[in-house]
């Protein structure tokens, strides 16, 4: 008997096994998917994957159905089938990467699950969201049961939980003043309220409270009703990534937002404990007292394990895991709460945004490992600065924000932002070596200067690099000066991307004279940009944009593009051997192909390449990358362009 038994219990153990991993290797759909076919896309699209193969996507680890990943296994979801459908119909590979709302913007090129108005820095959303999920009601049953349907009207004076980082909660208070809201950071609290009859109801996303309630098996909880409102859930792309981005739109458009292939096979959830204790009963006419009591147990602990890997997966979505403070989405509900407060108390809070500086340098030179050493003691140098009431958080690879509030007065706000700077001066001391770096601070305070997260954040930010600019190693707060000369960047970066198209540059040549001949001997090429408003515009006033929205890129093609054509010309004028220098923006050693390309071009056109000088500054030889150093072109000129 007691070997039969143990037959039964490694037969049970084994389908149980078998049961969650079916549940949790859903990797998408099991349909046929249409192969290649690029008729919706344009030439220069096709070129551009041909090119590229693979995009760098990033992807939420705890967002269930909509995406999610478990431990060691590969990444899952609607999100993740809809990259799927896309790999198929543009021959686009994608290489997940997991989320962390603030990216090296040469690391990630795609985000697949930006909800609402929420924007990233330096991504551009797609045109349409691929999902729509409604709001739902969920009640207690047991507590409900006078309602047959229960609707947003009947909760006009109820108690009812939301999502604390959701819009719905400011758009619900507006149409139902009388509705009392609470709000919780994840399910398991909503369903704690409901279950013990603290709340009326729960308003939450249909599709990921639907998951909660199979998977865990809460049969009091009922969902009574839909809404009118909904969570839209959008990809996003890196903003100096045009091509990308049109052909992510135009796949979207082809797949249609909500598709119903995809999302038959998540709306209805497998709950792996339901199936478990289907396959128990069946055993239990075979079993005796004491493995009904064996199975109690397996069936407790599976439950304790599903919990505390929703515990695991709500840490991941709040805290970074490098230095352990908060991450960007817990800082963003921190910041909102904060608000509400300092509303009804008439108070004002700051907001510091901290960007260390040189720290590339250092990662670069030294090594990640060191990166990530200092990383962590600039965080806590950071934390042991603030009060108990501050909140500190980092929210990108090198940036910290703090929030001080119910501050005291600017003197007090003056000392925390020196005491920061203090501290960051001081050595750094790392495996038996001392690292030196400084910070830039910039400053926003609420209301003074906003009353939306979304601008305090971003004044700060801009703040910032007002500070770098003005040399580093200093703080510096908002002023309507900064906002505006941001207007002015922004302008004309948009304008800039309208020029490529519109034909709006020209090159002229600067003449260099042989003083012994007082001949020409060669002529350096200026780019010049003739904006239809704004007149003649010199490129020391767009370069530099262009260089930090990536135009930088798009423009030098055009500018060789155009050398080579002018360099016809000018042979004929001044013979074969007459010789051209164009300027490099050291940023566009990081796509060689195009000098690549260029070269090719003037072989093409039988032109020599002894009569073309690039003209580099000394940074890019004093601090190269690895892709400068295994740039080999020739010919170069190391000189420095002022």
């Amino acid at each position: 008997m007691a070997k039969l038994s143990k037959i039964i219990h490694l037969s049970l153990l084994s389908m149980s096994v078998f049961i969650l991993i079916t549940q949790f290797s859903r990797i998408g759909y099991a349909r046929v998917i249409p192969s290649t076919n690029h008729d919706f896309l344009s030439r220069e699209e096709i070129e551009w994957i041909q090119k590229n193969k693979t995009v760098s996507a990033a992807v939420k680890s705890g967002w269930m159905p909509i995406e999610y990943k478990i431990e060691s296994e590969p990444s899952r979801g609607i999100s993740v089938d809809y990259l799927t459908q896309i790999s198929a119909l543009t021959g686009l590979k994608f290489k997940i990467v997991e989320y962390s709302q603030v990216f090296d913007p040469t690391e990630v090129q795609l985000v697949t699950g930006i909800v609402g108005s929420t924007n990233l820095n330096n991504f551009t959303k797609t045109s349409q969201p691929h999902l729509r999920i409604p709001y739902a009601i969920y009640i207690n049953k047991n507590a409900k049961s006078e309602y047959r349907t229960v609707t947003l009207d009947d909760l006009n004076s109820s108690k009812v939980a939301v999502y604390k980082n959701a819009p719905l909660g400011n758009e619900l208070q507006k149409i139902y003043p009388s509705m009392e809201l609470t709000y919780v950071d994840i399910a398991d609290e909503a369903f704690e309220f409901l279950k013990n009859n603290t709340i009326d109801a729960y308003i939450g996303n249909e599709w990921v409270v639907d998951y909660h309630v199979e998977f865990h098996r809460l049969a009091y909880a009922k969902k009574s009703s839909t809404t009118r409102f909904e969570s839209m859930v959008s990809m996003a792309v890196r903003s100096d990534q045009v091509i990308l981005l049109s052909i992510i739109n135009k796949s979207l458009a082809k797949i249609g937002s909500n598709n119903p292939k995809i999302l038959d096979y998540w709306k209805t959830p497998v709950s792996p404990i339901n199936s478990l204790i289907k396959v128990l009963l069946a055993f239990l006419l075979l079993a005796f007292l004491g493995l009904a009591v064996k199975l109690f147990s397996i069936r407790k602990k599976s439950k304790s394990e599903a919990l505390e890997n929703q515990k695991k997966i709500w840490n991941q979505a709040n805290y970074d895991r490098q230095t352990n403070l908060p991450n960007r989405n817990f800082f963003e509900r921190k910041v909102k709460e904060v608000i509400l407060d300092t509303k009804q108390n008439d108070s004002v809070f700051a907001v510091l945004f901290i960007d260390l500086d040189e720290f590339k340098y250092v990662n670069d030179v030294s090594g990640h490992s060191v990166g990530d050493q200092l990383l962590n003691q600039a965080s806590k140098r950071i934390s042991n600065c603030v009060d108990d009431n501050d909140f500190t958080a980092r929210i990108g690879g090198d940036e910290f924000v703090i929030i001080v509030p119910k501050m005291k007065d600017v003197l007090f706000l003056n000392g925390l932002c020196q005491t920061i700077l203090d501290e960051m001066r001081r050595p750094f001391k790392i495996n038996d070596h001392e690292y030196y770096i400084s910070a830039s601070i910039g400053v926003s305070l609420f209301p003074k200067d906003t009353d939306s997260y979304e601008e305090l954040l971003s004044y700060a930010d801009q703040a910032m690099y007002q500070a770098k600019k003005l040399g580093r190693d200093r703080y510096v707060y908002f002023t309507k000066e900064i906002q505006s000369k941001v207007n002015e960047k922004v302008s004309i970066a948009n304008d800039l991307r309208l020029a490529l198209t519109r034909d709006e540059f020209e090159l002229v040549y600067q003449p260099i004279v042989d003083l012994n001949t007082l001949n020409i001997v060669k002529a350096e090429a200026l780019i010049r940009w003739n904006h239809p408003d704004r007149g003649l515009i010199n490129p020391d006033q767009f370069i530099g944009i262009a260089e930090e929205s990536g135009l930088i890129h798009s423009l030098g093609k055009w500018i060789l593009k155009q050398a080579i054509f002018d360099l016809r010309v000018l042979h004929q004028h001044f013979g074969a051997n007459f010789n051209v220098a164009i300027n490099i923006s050291p940023i566009q050693f990081t796509q060689p192909q195009n000098f690549v390309d260029f070269l090719q071009e003037i072989d093409t056109k039988k032109i020599s390449p002894s009569v073309v000088c690039f003209e580099i500054t000394e940074g890019l030889l004093l601090a190269p990358s690895e892709v400068v150093t295994n740039t080999d072109l020739l010919p170069t000129c190391a000189t420095n362009l002022n």
